[in-house]
């Protein structure tokens, strides 16, 4: 089923990567009925958002920065900025009055005013989920904004073709995280490779290259057996390459692995047309709230631990009962805030 404009296939990956977040953030709950379990999904949520953001934000870098003109460029960041702003310091507002309540202010990272929280190192626990944001905001400034300076500058003869240009930012990248990790020994690779912004945005590059191939040789995407090699391939290089690679060097690399399976699930889903009505409708929900519920399960599934702790509730079927209740009390809030604020926000980039 297709409702409306919306393609099917990017709903199902947006709630997909929405539903691994939750779950990912679930599991000190979940530990509490089951001691010891852990999960190890090959394609975490907010990789998979990554990836889907280049794909989609820059196709349309290519499409709506044609001529290097500067109302192409301010529209573009207009259009941006409406849609991620106002919710990203709506939460961050609540957090700050949070603090000042709980009287710990000073523990209030004000660097998440200017997304700085992250940029060369993982943030604190302060507005911790933030940090995926800021990785998508510096690449909303900085990517187009150089593709507009080339476009704009340099004569046509000599512009770089857009995936060359993509493939280039991504290779930068890659370059400087190798001679980071190659000057520094860091006791956790992991987490600092996973969290800062000058490491993860090659997350989000992964995707533009996909979306300069769809926009170059669109009949590929119509080629699924293709895609289903490398995206068997990429989990095969992600589950054993512990035993070819030093595990200090996958620690670092093993958001790539990642990005690259999430960029064939995303060029095989993008192909997807229709799917179940009732199924559908689930979807296309989650996608929609799926910014929202970002924002707010953290915070939420925190204060129901907090409770269950301080309630001393230890019944499995009980723990349980609450995380389900819990994630309703999610998707309903996140309906709310996004029919309430985020649509409405959203909707004045238009006028």
């Amino acid at each position: 089923m297709q409702l409306h404009h919306r393609n099917i296939g990017l709903d199902l990956i947006r709630s997909t990567a929405i539903v691994l977040v939750v779950l990912t953030h679930s599991q000190r709950i979940l530990r509490m009925a089951f001691p010891g379990l852990r999960f190890h999904f090959p394609i975490d949520g907010v990789t998979l958002f990554f990836v889907l953001s280049g794909f989609l934000i820059g196709r349309i870098v290519f499409k709506t920065l044609p001529q290097g003109e500067w109302k192409e460029l301010s529209s573009f960041y207009k259009r941006r900025w409406w849609r991620t702003l106002p919710n990203y310091y709506l939460f961050l507002a609540l957090q700050i009055l949070a603090y000042f309540l709980m009287g710990v202010r000073e523990q209030i990272d004000w660097r998440n005013l200017a997304f700085l929280q992250n940029l060369f190192e993982p943030n604190g626990s302060f507005f911790k989920e933030s940090w995926s944001l800021a990785v998508e905001e510096w690449f909303y400034l900085i990517f187009p904004l150089i593709w507009w300076l080339w476009v704009r500058y340099l004569p046509k003869g000599q512009r770089p073709s857009f995936l060359a240009y993509s493939l280039l930012f991504l290779i930068l990248a890659w370059i400087y995280k190798y001679h980071y990790f190659s000057a520094h020994l860091v006791e956790d690779a992991e987490v600092v490779s996973r969290i800062p912004v000058v490491f993860r945005i090659s997350s989000i590059l992964w995707g533009v290259v996909l979306g300069a191939i769809h926009l170059l040789w669109p009949e590929y995407f119509k080629k699924p057996w293709a895609w289903i090699v490398l995206l068997l391939f990429s989990w095969i290089g992600w589950k054993y390459s512990g035993d070819l690679i030093h595990p200090y060097w996958r620690a670092v690399w093993v958001f790539d692995f990642k990005s690259l399976l999430s960029f064939a699930l995303i060029a095989i889903l993008f192909q997807l047309k229709s799917v179940n009505k009732f199924i559908a409708r689930g979807v296309t929900n989650l996608s929609l709230y799926s910014y929202s519920m970002y924002l707010i399960n953290l915070p939420f599934l925190a204060i129901l631990r907090w409770a269950l702790v301080k309630m001393d509730v230890q019944n499995p079927i009980l723990i349980l009962v609450a995380l389900a209740l819990g994630w309703m009390g999610i998707f309903k809030l996140s309906e709310l805030n996004y029919t309430k604020f985020e649509k409405r926000l959203t909707q004045l980039r238009d006028r």
